[in-house]
């Protein structure tokens, strides 16, 4: 006759029982090592300093063409820095992150909100003055 099923006994579990395990910590183990640790992870930071810079950037080199410092041509590569390469920074930070987010143990620093605003307003402010540059060089064409 078989022994009767006995749960605290590691050797011996009922036909059809599932196989993986709970890790040390209490999480299910999905690959099926009961002692794999979960990996934090947190978002991509470096995209979205690349967009602040290129903000900042764009934005001082329109201004400066504004001024008279730089060619009026110039205006249009401040747009250009800080509007589609900057938010397109911004817009490749925010897919990535969300894939992280859905990944596994999300955990984001408190500066990486200050820090998407604040790209977000040199993009910003950088495209409106690279515009305003090139309408200020097309108004003297005329």
């Amino acid at each position: 006759m078989a022994a009767p099923f006995n749960p605290f006994d590691a050797g011996s579990a009922p036909v059809g029982a599932p196989t993986q395990g709970f890790s040390s910590g209490g999480y299910p183990s999905s690959a099926g090592s009961p002692e794999q640790p979960l990996n934090a992870v947190g978002p991509p930071m470096v995209y979205l300093v690349l967009a602040a810079i290129l903000g900042v950037v764009g934005t001082f080199v329109a201004v400066l063409s504004i001024v008279h410092v730089l060619p009026a041509a110039a205006a249009a590569a401040g747009w250009a820095l800080a509007g589609p390469l900057a938010i397109g920074m911004i817009g490749f930070f925010l897919a990535q992150d969300t894939k992280r987010r859905a990944a596994s143990l999300y955990v984001a620093p408190p500066s990486a909100k200050a820090l998407m605003w604040a790209a977000g307003a040199a993009a910003a402010f950088g495209t409106i003055a690279g515009s305003l540059g090139v309408a200020i060089w097309v108004g003297h064409l005329w």
